[in-house]
C-alpha cells in the first residue's frame, strides 16, 4: 500500500517588488500572502539581494502549506506560479530570481513512520545520487549550478559521523524530525532557474525522490542504536571524549534481499 508523503516548503528568494510588493513578517512570524491561502511570507537575515531588481529587491522567504500528495504539491506549485507570474503575464526571471544566498527547504512526513528511528544512513546518499541523476536529465538549463550549490555551509552533505550527531546544518536534518517539523531536506536549491517550466520540473523532481526514499526506506528494519547528540551537547564535549565514545550497534537486517546498498563516494557526485 502506498502511503501518503506530507511536504512543506521554505522558499528563499529575491521578488521584485515593483511587480510584486507583498507584506513581508518578522523571521519565523510569517504574514499572510494576498491571493494565495495558505502562503506566508517572512523575514530571513541570510538572503542577500545582490540588487538584481535594484531598488526594487526584496529579500523574502516563502513558506507553504502542508501538501499531502503529488497532486496537492503541483496543485501548489501552479497557484504559487498564477499569484506571482499575474496569472501567466510575467515569466519567473521578471518577478523574482534565486541567487547563491537562496535555499528551497523541503520538510517532508509519512504518517506514522519515524525516519530518524527507521533509515538507515546508506540510503541517504542513494536519493542523493537519484536527485543529480534526474537533475542531470532535465531541462532546467541551470542544473550544473543548483548541482554545484548543492553542498554549503548550512547546509552540509550527510556523511556517517554527521548522520550519528543529527546535526542541524546537515543536508537531511533529521532534528527537524525529532521537533515535530518533519525531516527537512536542507541541500535544495534554485540557483539561476529562470522559468515557470524550470520551476515546476524542479519539483516534479524532488517529489520523484521522495517517493524513490520512502519506497526502499521500509525494505530496512532497525538503524544502529547510536548515541545522539545535538550540536549545542557536542560543543560541550571535548574532542577527546567524542573520539573514543562508543556506539552500540545493532545488526541491521534486510526484509527484501533482492535491495542492494552500493554506496559511491561523494566525489563523484560531482563529476
Amino acid at each position: 500500500m502506498t502511503q501518503q508523503i506530507h511536504v512543506g516548503i521554505e522558499l528563499e528568494c529575491v521578488l521584485n517588488s515593483a511587480i510584486n510588493d507583498i507584506i513581508v513578517g518578522e523571521y519565523h512570524e510569517g504574514v499572510t500572502v494576498e491571493d494565495l491561502p495558505g502562503w506566508s511570507s517572512e523575514y530571513d537575515g541570510s538572503l542577500n539581494s545582490k540588487h538584481e531588481f535594484g531598488k526594487h529587491s526584496l529579500c523574502v522567504e516563502l513558506v507553504s502549506p502542508l501538501f499531502k500528495s503529488r497532486r496537492a504539491l503541483m496543485k501548489g506549485i501552479e497557484d504559487f506560479k498564477n499569484r506571482f507570474s499575474g496569472h501567466g503575464r510575467h515569466e519567473l526571471n521578471e518577478v523574482m530570481s534565486f541567487n547563491d544566498s537562496c535555499g528551497a527547504h523541503l520538510h517532508f512526513s509519512i504518517e506514522g513512520f519515524s525516519f530518524s528511528d527507521k533509515v538507515i544512513y546508506e540510503i541517504y546518499p542513494k536519493v542523493r545520487f537519484r536527485f543529480f541523476e534526474k537533475l542531470r536529465e532535465s531541462n532546467i538549463k541551470s542544473r550544473h549550478n543548483i548541482l554545484e550549490h548543492y553542498n554549503r555551509s548550512y547546509a552540509q552533505i550527510l556523511t556517517k559521523e554527521i548522520w550519528r550527531i543529527k546535526s542541524r546544518r546537515a543536508e537531511f536534518n533529521l532534528s527537524s524530525e525529532s521537533e515535530r517539523k518533519g525531516m527537512e531536506w536542507r541541500s535544495l536549491n534554485l540557483l539561476n532557474v529562470r522559468t515557470w517550466d524550470e520551476f515546476s520540473e524542479f519539483w516534479n523532481i524532488v517529489y520523484d525522490c521522495l517517493e524513490y526514499l520512502c519506497a526502499i526506506s521500509q525494505k530496512y528494519e532497525n538503524i544502529e542504536e547510536v548515541k545522539i547528540m545535538d550540536e549545542d551537547e557536542i560543543q560541550k564535549t571535548p574532542s577527546v571524549l567524542c573520539q573514543v565514545m562508543s556506539y552500540k550497534r545493532r545488526k541491521r537486517r534486510k526484509t527484501y534481499s533482492n535491495i542492494k546498498i552500493s554506496v559511491k563516494d561523494t566525489k563523484e557526485a560531482f563529476l
